[in-house]
């Protein structure tokens, strides 16, 4: 007689590969994130806060010096924006950029857009009136102005 064969699961042939994780160093005290000393901590917020102020004075002051120039001596407040951009520019960066700038200004139309307005020619450069804090002129002695002369009839500039 035969026997009858029973199923039985087959072994698996991949042995278990266990790894063994290496041991974790334990934590010394060098390997603990460090603080700032609060002293040193609130010194640095406190001179922070200062120079905070003192920028921020001296930025009022500065506002308040481009304000005066744009009412007083026709400073354009658009043209000195760039111009101080320009100002900052190392020299050979600014060498670059200007021919540069000019193409693009060509390319994209931008300098027949310029070209095509009617434009007041611009005036001799004046020495304005006086600086913030200085004496003001009289009357009498008004400083040149840049641009073209009233129209005496009209008292505009050639405006209709």
């Amino acid at each position: 007689m035969a026997k009858a064969k029973t199923k039985t699961k087959p072994k698996s042939k991949a042995k278990s590969k266990t790894k063994t994780k290496p041991a974790v160093a334990a934590k010394t005290v060098s390997d603990v994130h460090k603080l700032t000393n609060a002293k040193v901590l609130t010194g640095l917020l406190r001179r922070n806060a200062e120079a905070a102020t003192k920028t921020a004075s001296i930025n009022g002051s500065l506002r308040e010096d481009i304000a005066y120039a744009v009412e007083h001596n026709y400073l354009h407040k658009g043209a000195f924006a760039i111009l101080k951009k320009f100002d900052r520019m190392e020299d050979v960066k600014l060498a670059e950029l200007w021919p540069t700038l000019l193409a693009y200004m060509d390319m994209t139309g931008v300098t027949k857009k310029i070209e095509a307005v009617e434009r007041l020619p611009l005036g001799d450069q004046t020495d304005g009136e006086a600086e913030p804090g200085e004496a003001e002129e009289t009357d009498d002695a008004k400083p040149p102005r840049a641009g073209p002369a009233l129209d005496p009839a009209t008292e505009t500039h050639g405006q209709a």
